[in-house]
């Protein structure tokens, strides 16, 4: 699956937010992007104005990147290693996916073109059931997709805790949808494709923030498929 600015996307479905587009920004997913409505039409969550010029170190500020778009730091919400502007308030997912699931998906799909993260994102999209929340995603460096459930941009950039609240629960609730292989899920292309799901997002006082990782992975593997079966025998 590759990035839908990468794969002349047929599945592009453009999202209606609030955004302007007078000016470049970085999106959370380390690219440039001409306008804020051109990140929000390819699900990515914009870290800062300007040209991507910085990275972060574990959830860290970058010297030469003014965050005027951080928002509520004492949020529940999602924290990486390579953003400037810090953590993003409401509910996070790491989700896999299964390569099989994925080339059924783009046999099934018109086009057959490479399936994008932007086909994915909008697959996903069609499962939130809160209106004030939309999502938000990108590939990590591990190669996971990070999927961001963020109160909408009517509510930036201090969106009440209640509506920051309900998003959290509504990523903990798509969690469960992808676990359960929810028929909603398999019925929704490309996303039928999502095999494995874990929360990412954290309160801001907690001493071992979550950040995505390969490690996240393996501890959500080991609870999901392997100690089920060491129990059972």
């Amino acid at each position: 699956m590759c990035g839908g600015g990468d794969c002349g996307d047929p599945f592009f479905i453009p999202q209606e937010s609030r955004c302007s587009s007078n000016s470049t920004v970085c999106g959370r997913d380390g690219r440039t992007y001409t306008s804020e409505c051109q990140a929000h039409a390819n699900y990515v969550a914009v870290d800062y104005r300007g040209p991507c010029r910085g990275v972060g170190i574990d959830g860290g500020s970058c010297p030469s990147v003014t965050c005027s778009m951080t928002q509520d730091t004492g949020c529940v919400g999602v924290d990486s290693s390579g953003w400037c502007c810090g953590r993003v308030c409401g509910g996070g997912i790491v989700m896999a996916w299964s390569t099989r699931w994925l080339e059924v998906s783009s046999v099934v799909l018109p086009h057959h073109r490479p399936l994008t993260v932007t086909a994915m994102m909008s697959s996903l999209a069609a499962l939130v059931t809160v209106s004030e929340c939309e999502v938000r995603g990108h590939l990590t460096l591990e190669g996971h997709l990070l999927v961001l459930v963020t109160p909408t941009a009517s509510h930036s950039p201090s969106p009440p805790p209640l509506v920051s609240a309900a998003c959290v629960v509504e990523a903990e609730r798509l969690v469960g949808v992808i676990r359960a292989r929810s028929p909603r899920l398999v019925a929704a292309l490309p996303a039928a494709a999502l095999t494995l799901a874990a929360p990412a997002h954290t309160s801001a006082a907690s001493a071992c923030s979550i950040r995505p990782s390969s490690g996240l992975f393996v501890a959500a593997f080991l609870v999901m498929f392997l100690v089920p079966k060491y129990i059972s025998k």
